[in-house]
């Protein structure tokens, strides 16, 4: 079965083909950017925007099963100086997708949205029927891109996913962050008290989900994908201290973003009750941060 993967150069975009790959699909990579990572493996690339560029072609020469859609803006404040861009990304490049989805019929769509479209509550672990409260233009295209997927008649599912992290060489998220400064002993600055809570999920993780939903049962869902286990930063720079043998003062500053939650746990109850195989298999923090440090 031939799979389209939107936005393969990107951090779970990259897992997800590796992962696809692996389960012997056939990959339709479609990047904006051409990696060495893109240019060596098994699979069509096609360097394409999904804003500026016609993909139909590739519909036509392809017989198109699935659509796995991950190219997006990630970057909570590139949307705060760059709404327009954010909302092109997320919104109208979905949309391009979407109507060469419905017209070449393709059998299900996923996409990942985001915890960002729940905003702050006070309700743990968060469930998908809290209400969207987005306090970002980020999370607010991703919840617009949510509201449009439903209208259309494509099966779909969407995977609104906690904080994602990794091995990659660079990136906005703050294990990267911490990642990089550890390695080379250098100062960590944290904006707040860092009492911020998050959700932290292995992109492996990530990946298996998406593979495991291409052909299971179930579409016309909006899925957490998340471990349900929250941690504060302050516990987070604790437990890589230890792995990275970091030992330099962290600095607290006062300022504070006017778009960073404060606390984001997501409920993954449904993940495990549709997809039970995930139950006792997602990776812990800690062993994936010290993948992260020994690969």
């Amino acid at each position: 079965m031939n799979v389209l993967v939107a936005g393969a150069a990107g951090f779970i975009g990259s897992s997800v083909v590796k992962k696809l790959l692996e389960c012997g699909y056939c990959v339709l990579a479609v990047d904006k950017v051409n990696t060495e990572y893109l240019s060596n493996e098994n699979f069509a690339f096609f360097q394409r925007d999904i804003i500026k560029d016609d993909l139909e072609d590739i519909f036509k020469n392809y017989q198109i099963d699935y659509i796995i859609h991950l190219a997006g803006v990630s970057n909570v404040g590139l949307s705060i100086t760059n709404p327009e861009y954010d909302a092109q990304v997320n919104i109208v490049g979905t949309i391009n997708i979407l109507n060469l989805a419905k017209k070449y019929k393709i059998k299900k769509l996923l996409t990942a949205s985001s915890a960002a479209i729940y905003g702050n509550t006070n309700s743990f672990p968060i469930q998908e029927t809290n209400i969207p409260n987005p306090i970002s233009p980020y999370g607010l295209s991703k919840l617009t891109m949510e509201k449009y997927i439903k209208l259309l008649d494509i099966p779909y599912i969407i995977f609104r996913c906690s904080n994602v992290y990794g091995k990659k060489e660079s990136g906005c998220d703050i294990i990267t962050k911490f990642d990089n400064l550890m390695k080379n002993n250098k100062e960590i600055v944290i904006s707040g008290d860092g009492t911020n809570v998050r959700d932290f999920i292995y992109v492996k993780d990530v990946a298996k989900a998406f593979v495991k939903a291409l052909t299971a049962p179930v579409e016309n869902e909006v899925i957490n994908l998340s471990t349900g286990i929250g941690i504060s930063i302050k516990d987070l720079i604790n437990i890589m201290s230890k792995i990275y043998d970091y030992n330099q003062e962290i600095t607290y500053t006062p300022v504070v973003k006017d778009y960073d939650i404060q606390t984001s746990i997501l409920s993954n109850n449904k993940l495990l009750t549709l997809f039970p195989a995930f139950a006792n298999t997602l990776t812990d923090l800690e062993n994936g941060i010290r993948n992260i440090r020994y690969e």
